[in-house]
């Protein structure tokens, strides 16, 4: 048996606002101590392929997405086909109508999660609810941002029964690893890719991953934004930068940035 560590959140340079490419993410994770990550890009599968065209086979890609829904985002994992790739219904915002995602999802057999739930709200709705497989309960952004949802998401996982994952929403290599899932494996390094993702995927649906995180640190998520308004915005930038680093300083002599843990061992209801 080996322990196995899955950042579920990552972002490539193939999201409108990622920068890393998958062998910078393959870097930030080894350092980090993961045994494997899911690229889940904007509306785009193929941050996810090229994550596993790039990676030996020692590490572990789950192929996912991140979906703009009318019921927010949703993390789409284990699917051989992007939802962009098929002529799904849309909102005129260019969002994609949940039930007909979920409905696309669940017929490759993948798992559709709730990212990071209860950013912008108080409530979960119902549809939501009804299409979706699980939670994730910790997002390391969300947890720096609005640290009371964290703990709103895992009363709802445990409400809810369903899977629960974390991911650090990572956008810049410092941030790789901040949030992931532990569980033990059989497979070996050497085993079939499939086999390997397989094995995740039923652990993930037994119940049988704890699920690890901390805030991050938000000086990352600032310099992102750096010169995304032109050079008119770059002050602006500059002072949020400062802002956030301050921020940070502060939380880290609190101690806030501690590790926290969520198990959940109800096998999913749904």
């Amino acid at each position: 048996m080996r322990l196995l560590r899955l950042d579920l959140h990552i972002h490539s340079r193939y999201s409108h606002d990622g920068t890393m490419s998958p062998h910078e993410i393959l870097a930030a994770a080894r350092r980090a101590g993961l045994s494997g990550v899911a690229v889940c890009d904007h509306n785009a599968l193929r941050g996810a392929r090229a994550m596993q065209a790039a990676c030996p086979k020692d590490f572990l890609i789950v192929p996912g997405a991140e979906y703009s829904t009318d019921f927010g985002h949703v993390l789409a994992y284990f699917i051989t086909r992007g939802a962009e790739e098929a002529d799904l219904p849309k909102l005129a915002d260019g969002r994609f109508k949940l039930t007909a995602l979920a409905d696309f999802v669940k017929a490759q057999g993948g798992l559709l999660i709730a990212a990071h739930p209860y950013f912008g709200r108080d409530s979960l709705p119902a549809e939501l609810l009804r299409n979706i497989h699980g939670l994730e309960v910790f997002n390391a952004r969300q947890m720096a941002r609005c640290p009371r949802s964290t703990a709103e998401t895992q009363r709802a996982a445990h409400e809810m029964g369903g899977i629960t994952t974390a991911g650090s929403d990572a956008h810049r290599p410092g941030e790789v690893g901040g949030a992931f899932i532990e569980l033990s494996a059989e497979t070996a390094d050497t085993a079939e890719t499939a086999a390997r993702a397989a094995q995740v995927k039923q652990a993930m649906l037994s119940g049988r991953c704890a699920c690890r995180g901390r805030p991050a640190k938000r000086r990352h998520e600032a310099q992102g934004r750096f010169g995304s308004k032109g050079i008119a915005g770059l002050p602006r930038d500059m002072a949020r930068w400062v802002a956030f680093t301050s921020h940070d300083a502060v939380r880290a002599a609190l101690g806030v940035r501690q590790w926290q843990e969520h198990k959940d061992d109800e096998t999913i209801r749904r």
